[in-house]
Order: structure tokens, then sequence, then C-alpha cells
């Protein structure tokens, strides 16, 4: 995060004005805890070993319990404003999900695991993804910003139509 914004202070900073962005076009803006996580004592924190968590749920129980996790590390991180990068806090997510931390820890550090992260950031290196949100339309088209629902709901209307003008040609 240094190398992007220069310090921790500055990419905090920087972040917490992007969520404060996403608050104001969330379908549930009270779960954007803006001061909770400007008040947090830590550093603003990597979403990484949170991703490697994710993925290893997702390699034992299914995609189903990634999105599950994932929707779960985000109440923590944006309601809660707890540390996200603290293994102790994403071991307790994961136990609330009923994931056996033997389990667990056995996947985490797997080499599938981690193919699983690399294949995902050269993923969205090829499409050029540099900062969430990024919504991919139609595996070209890429988005990297927020939208309301009425910005998200035209552009798609609009790819679409565009979909089917190349079709016609």
């Amino acid at each position: 995060m240094i190398e992007r914004f220069g310090s921790l202070s500055q990419a905090k900073k920087e972040i917490l004005q992007h969520w404060a962005q996403c608050q104001r076009y969330a379908e549930q803006p009270e779960l954007i805890n803006i001061e909770r996580m400007q008040e947090a004592k830590f550093e603003y924190p990597s979403g990484y070993l949170a991703a490697l968590y994710a993925k290893a749920l997702e390699q034992l129980r299914g995609q189903q319990a990634h999105w599950d996790f994932f929707d779960a590390v985000q109440r923590a991180h944006l309601y809660e404003a707890q540390n996200i990068s603290d293994a102790q806090v994403l071991n307790q997510i994961a136990k609330a999900q009923g994931v056996s931390h033997l389990d667990l820890i056995a996947t985490l550090y797997s080499p599938e695991v981690k193919q699983a992260i690399i294949n995902d950031k050269f993923r969205a290196a090829n499409f050029g993804i540099q900062t969430i949100p990024s919504l991919v339309i139609n595996g070209k088209n890429v988005i990297s910003q927020t939208l309301s629902q009425e910005q998200l709901e035209q552009l798609i209307c609009t790819q679409i139509a565009n979909q089917k003008e190349e079709e016609e040609i």
C-alpha cells in the first residue's frame, strides 16, 4: 500500500474517501461506517489474507462458502471496523461459518489456494483492473467507478444495445 499511496496513513485517508463514495450509492449505506473506520487504531488493512481465507473456504466448501465468508468479512471491515488483516479476526469469521480450523489451516497456505490468488490477480491485470469496485461487461468493457443503480442499469442497457448492433452487422 505504501508503494501505491505513499504512506499507510495516506492509504487510509484515500481508501476511506473511496468508501464514502460507495456509501452514497449503497443500498444500505448505514452498513458502511466511515467514522468507526477512521477511529480504528490500526492502519488500513490489506485484504490479501482475507482473500486467501476466502479461496480456502471456496476449496473446502464451494463458491457459496467463498461469498458467505466475503460478506461476513465486509461487515466486519466496513461496519464493525475490525482489522481484516488479523488472522484472529478472520479465524473467528470462519469459525462462525462452521469451518473446521484444522481444515482451514491445512488449506489456507496450500499451493492451490496461492495459485488461485495468482490467477485472480493475473485475470484482473489482463482486464486492466487496478481498483475496486470494478465491473467487467461481456468480458471486454471494464467499469472502475462507483455507480448508482440507475447509472448501472443504463450502462448495461447501452452495452446490450451495442452488442445487438454488432451481432446484426
